[in-house]
This record gives structure tokens, C-alpha cells and sequence, in this order.
């Protein structure tokens, strides 16, 4: 029992010691300027249904130091504003669900742009309930399993 404490505990050391030593990708956050908005969608296949799912597709622009720069939505966006056309009583969900659709051509959105490279940017957080709640099940999901097996341990 002591010895397998010993492991897991010499094995998150050795895990944090490596994660310190990974190369940090520096980012800086300024505003940009929506040029596009659109809408996406994706299915989520199921055993017995189908659900569609919508995202906003953005493109903007920002300037650094005179240098104009574009940019869209990236697959990580995409995942992360995701919003399932119903609800769970299977309606379909109103217009103030999707944030996208309130905003226009020529709106401010907040972008983080990698400094060594100043063309590849994405989207900092826009307000998306989805996520923060997908965000916080893994967390207590993961909380739960790492309780049970420290307790499988235990006995």
C-alpha cells in the first residue's frame, strides 16, 4: 500500500517537474475587428439519434504595430462555442442562445495572437455558458475517478 503512494506520488513529481520544463508559447491580447460572420454546423451521431449542433464561423482583422493581420475561427473555437440546436426536451432553442447572431460586421472581439508570430491568433473567451459547463463536468468527473481509485487503493 505504502509503496503504491510512494509511485503516484513520485510519478505527479516527475510529471510536474516535466510539465515546468515544456516551452510556455507567449501570448498577447488585443482587439480585433469583426470583417464576417457566419454560421456552421456539425452532427453529433448517436446510437438512435442524430443531433445538430451550430457554431459561429468569425473572421477578423487586428493590427500590431502597423502590420495588418486576418484571421477566422479555428477547430478549437469551434468546439469550444459549439452551442445543440434543441434543449433537452427536444425544442428547439430561441435566438438568444446563439451569441453569434447578436453581433455585426464591424464588432470588437478580444484575440490572443502568439508574439513571435503575429499571424496566428484565435479568439479569447467570449461569454459561452456550453462551454464553462462542459468545463466544469470534466473537472468534477475527474475529481471523482481519482477519488475512487485513491479509495480502490485504500482497501
Amino acid at each position: 500500500m505504502i509503496k503504491i503512494v510512494l509511485f503516484l506520488l513520485a510519478l505527479s513529481f516527475f510529471l510536474a517537474y516535466f510539465y515546468r520544463k515544456m516551452p510556455k508559447i507567449s501570448t498577447k491580447e488585443l482587439t480585433g475587428k469583426v470583417t464576417s460572420i457566419s454560421e456552421g454546423e456539425y452532427w453529433i451521431k448517436q446510437q438512435y439519434s442524430n443531433f445538430r449542433c451550430l457554431y459561429p464561423i468569425f473572421e477578423y482583422e487586428y493590427s500590431i504595430g502597423g502590420v495588418k493581420c486576418k484571421g477566422k475561427t479555428s477547430k478549437f473555437d469551434i468546439k469550444r462555442y459549439k452551442v445543440q440546436e434543441l434543449d433537452r426536451w427536444g425544442n428547439k432553442k430561441e435566438d438568444k442562445d446563439y451569441f453569434w447572431r447578436f453581433m455585426s460586421e464591424g464588432d470588437t472581439i478580444n484575440i490572443l495572437y502568439k508574439v513571435n508570430d503575429v499571424s496566428k491568433s484565435i479568439i479569447n473567451e467570449i461569454e459561452c455558458q456550453d462551454y464553462q459547463s462542459e468545463v466544469k463536468v470534466y473537472l468534477i468527473l475527474s475529481i471523482l475517478f481519482t477519488c475512487l481509485f485513491v479509495g480502490s487503493l485504500a482497501i
